[in-house]
């Protein structure tokens, strides 16, 4: 049975779920490959029906990057079944750039026996999105284009009408829970310690995602972070968990969870 959390309660499982798994210091480039990073082998004992991965020590194993894994949705059945699919073929996996989180779980780039990257094969497949929390940008660049491909295509749960990305112009057709939405950011405010980018004027029932964060990567990462406040007139597309504060609200904890669509208008 999933177990269904309060708004407050839900908004503080989903920073602390992305900000335990976001290292503190970035990994280098190329982490889905495994250049240079540290590899820790595991033996997998079971997936459960509600996607949990345990290996044979009794550690849990969290695929960095997907919404499934940090449980910010219902485990689907395809997730599970994927999964399960590459354990049975081969139990033996590698955690790329394997870290333990707060909670003790080691998180990582996940490789099953056949060498298969599984965070990007089961996102191909439309059986989990990318939340954000990835350190390098080689790994979410891949991960967002897997994602996008299996949009387009409707595969798996993108088919089903359960997922879909919502416009950020019309806020009550965006419901609670895990969210991506696209619109043009109209005007970024700060308050206190908090930077709110606002999606329309009327604050207190449009869109608006807020953010700790002074900075997001750019479209070109080479080029260094771009300030919040240069988004003021760009089309973004943002991934969080929505709760109700005034209108829809989306709170940003890492900069991945924000990406550049186009240029800024005139």
């Amino acid at each position: 049975m999933v177990t269904a959390f309060p708004p407050k309660i839900t908004i503080l499982l989903w920073v602390l779920a992305v900000a335990s798994a976001f290292p503190a210091v970035p990994a280098e480039p190329s982490e889905q490959a495994g250049g240079g990073q540290s590899r820790q082998q595991v033996r997998i004992a079971e997936v459960g029906g509600d996607g949990i991965i345990l290996t044979e020590d009794g550690a849990e194993i969290v695929l960095a990057g997907l919404d499934q894994a940090y449980r910010l949705v219902a485990p689907n059945k395809l997730y599970v079944a994927l999964l399960r699919r590459q354990k049975n073929r081969s139990p033996d996996w590698t955690v790329v750039a394997a870290r333990s989180d707060r909670y003790g779980r080691l998180t990582g780039q996940v490789h099953a026996g056949d060498g298969l990257w599984l965070q990007e094969h089961v996102i191909q497949r439309g059986a989990a999105r990318f939340a954000g929390g990835v350190a390098t940008p080689d790994s979410r660049r891949a991960l967002l284009a897997a994602e996008d491909a299996a949009r387009r295509a409707g595969n798996g749960l993108w088919g089903s009408g359960h997922w879909m990305v919502y416009d950020a112009g019309a806020p009550r057709d965006i419901p609670n829970g895990f969210r991506i939405v696209t619109g043009t950011v109209r005007r970024v405010a700060r308050v206190g310690r908090m930077n709110f980018v606002n999606f329309g004027d009327a604050w207190r029932t449009d869109f608006t995602a807020g953010s700790r964060l002074r900075s997001v990567s750019g479209a070109d990462e080479t080029a260094g972070p771009l300030p919040l406040r240069a988004l003021e007139g760009r089309r973004v597309r943002v991934r969080g968990v929505v709760r109700r504060y005034n209108g829809p609200y989306l709170e940003i904890v890492t900069p991945d969870q924000i990406e550049l669509l186009g240029a800024p208008s005139e």
